[in-house]
């Protein structure tokens, strides 16, 4: 459930927006920075927020052998990009 909640930072009150998430053993909090007054389409903001969270996350092709690289790899691919035009199917 996606909440609102006034934040001090040095003395200035600002507007966020939380939302707990399970990662297995782990509770992560996602939050939006709403501004130092909160806005009057909150609704809409919540809605729109919760249906980010929600989403899955799918990784392209790409996206997936570029986690599978090692570091060093990692760090030659931009390298390899500019010179070489690698298409992956």
């Amino acid at each position: 459930m996606v909440y609102t909640k006034k934040v001090k930072i040095k003395g200035q009150d600002y507007w966020y927006l939380f939302h707990t998430v399970r990662d297995g053993d782990k509770f992560l909090k996602k939050s939006r920075y709403l501004g130092k007054e909160l806005p009057k389409n909150l609704d809409e903001i919540k809605a729109d927020f919760e249906e980010e969270i929600n989403k899955p996350d799918e990784l392209t092709k790409e996206d997936k052998i570029i986690e599978s690289l090692t570091p060093l790899e990692r760090k030659v691919l931009p390298n390899l990009k500019d010179n070489i035009s690698v298409k992956i199917n």
